[in-house]
Parts: C-alpha cells; structure tokens; sequence
C-alpha cells in the first residue's frame, strides 16, 4: 500500500512539475531574451567586431606592405590568437595591392579596414572620415639626416653566438612549443656591452627586415624622453603636458610624464585586448589620442 501511495505522489507531482513549466514557460523565454539583449546592449558585440577587425586589418597592413610578409600567413598568425578565435570562422580579409590597402570582412560587410602610407606606416580608417596624415616632406627629412654619434654596434654580417648556453637560449626562443599558442619568433638581437653578440632570424626575416615594434616601442619612448631631459627640455617629473588634464578641478593634473612611462596613471586604459576593454575602445576612435586623453581617473597615479 504504501508503494502504491509513492507512486501515486510522484505521478502527481510529475503532473504538476507539467503544468508549472508549461504555464512558466513563456515567461520563462522572455527572460531569457530579455537577458541576451540586456547583455548586447551592455557588452556590444558589435563593437568588440569592430575593434578586433580593426587590429587584424592594421596587422596584416603592416606585416604585408611593411615588412613584406605574405599576407595570408599573416592573418592566419594574428587569428589564431585566443581572442580572435571565436570570429575567426567568419572573418576573412581582402587585399588592395594598387590602395595598399587591407579590409576585414564579416557576416558580409566590412568591419575593419588599413591603409599604408609611405613613411608613415598603415593607418586605421574609419569608412565616414579619412585619417589624418601629416604633411611632411619625405625625401627632404631622409636627405637632412645627420651622421651617427656613436659607431656601429655590428658588422653586415650575421653574428652567430659563441657561447653555449646563448646558443641554447636562442634555440630555445625559435623552438615551437607542443601547445598553442605558437610561438612564432621572428628575430632576437642580443646587446652586450654596446656590441651585437648573437643574433637569430626565422625564415623570410632579415637584419634590414622591418618589424612591429608593440611594447618595444615603450623603450624608445623612454630613451627619447631620456635624451630630452638631459637636453634639459622636459623632466619626468613634471606635469603630463596633456591639456584636457589641467585644470584645477581636475584629478589627472597629478599625473606626471613619469606615470605615463611606468603605466601607473590611474586612467581607465587597462588592456585586456578582449574588444570590450576600454582601452581596446580607441580602435572606434579616429582620434586615438584624444579619446587616451579623455580618459577617466579610476585610481591615485
């Protein structure tokens, strides 16, 4: 009987569970999608799209009319980083070699697109304003160029490592690991005491062979800053000569050119190259460094 009476309960409440997920079903949905569109609306996918595009466009640019790599390798490299993963099934880019020119399509349309400039590199462009380019003359600023102060720091020559244990450094370096990412190294240089003890290229590179500086541009920022200053010029102590932040009622004022070379001015440009971070925000910008500048003040410099 009392076996029975269970398999009675559960019937029943089987019947009931029924009904409740029927009856709360709809309701059910509409929250759901309101949440999808509540998140879109938050997040923007469509601007992360955007963003992405943009860096994907401007690299395959450079690497394509800058450093002369093949164009379809070098989108196959930058897609199939982490982030770019989940776009890369609809992304794919167009090549105008007579514009020097590279666009990233997606879902049919054109997301991103970068144009080379001779002497000033490959531009993002927005598809409603040209960028700017500075006027400047060329061949008269490579013509006026004034000899070098200090001596080469090697010969034309590749420089082989004589040490073992550098020789396995580098080895180390080009060797692809088992797991992606890949590695890809395209060139190690190494300096010792003002002179070029080893040095390594992978294929198609070469000791003229121009490369994307990334991060390695902070160290010659900091070099010219350096000279600068002992030119007397400026001083890293000073103020950030940055006009929107002087004001008197503004907070950035305390930021000090110093804060910009060590990364620690408190502004809301954390980079998480995910498309939604707000530094990655620029990339919708035609002028970056006016959107850098209006930056927010989310922590003491």
């Amino acid at each position: 009987m009392l076996k029975f009476q269970i398999f009675l309960a559960r019937i029943t409440f089987s019947i009931l569970e029924t009904c409740v997920i029927q009856r709360l079903l709809p309701l059910l949905m509409a929250l759901m999608l309101a949440s999808v569109f509540v998140s879109a609306a938050i997040f923007r996918p469509d601007r992360a799209a955007l963003i992405l595009a943009a860096i994907v466009a401007h690299n395959v640019c450079a690497k394509t009319f800058i450093s002369g790599f093949d164009p379809g390798v070098a989108f196959a490299e930058i897609t199939d980083q982490p982030v770019f993963l989940l776009w890369r099934p609809v992304m794919h880019y167009q090549l105008e070699r007579a514009r020097k020119s590279v666009s990233v399509l997606m879902f049919g349309r054109t997301f991103g697109r970068a144009i080379f400039y001779e002497g000033f590199g490959c531009f993002i462009v927005n598809e409603m304003q040209q960028p700017y380019v500075p006027r400047s003359d060329l061949q008269a600023l490579r013509a006026s160029q004034l000899p070098p102060l200090l001596p080469e720091i090697a010969g034309p020559a590749l420089i082989d490592p004589q040490e073992p244990a550098l020789k396995a450094a580098l080895d180390h370096a080009f060797e692809e690991p088992t797991r992606v990412p890949a590695r890809r190294t395209k060139a190690v240089v190494v300096v010792h005491n003002g002179r070029v003890i080893a040095e390594r290229y992978a294929p198609g590179v070469g000791i003229d062979t121009q490369l994307l500086g990334f991060s390695m541009t902070k160290s010659v920022m900091s070099a010219l800053i350096g000279i600068m200053t002992r030119k007397g010029l400026l001083s890293p102590s000073i103020p950030a000569p940055i006009p929107e932040w002087h004001s008197s009622a503004d907070a950035r004022r305390a930021i000090k050119i110093e804060h910009l070379l060590r990364m620690t001015t408190g502004l809301a440009l954390d980079e998480a190259w995910l498309g939604f971070d707000q530094s990655s925000q620029m990339y919708l910008h035609d002028d970056m460094a006016r959107f850098a500048a209006s930056a927010a003040l989310i922590a003491p410099p």
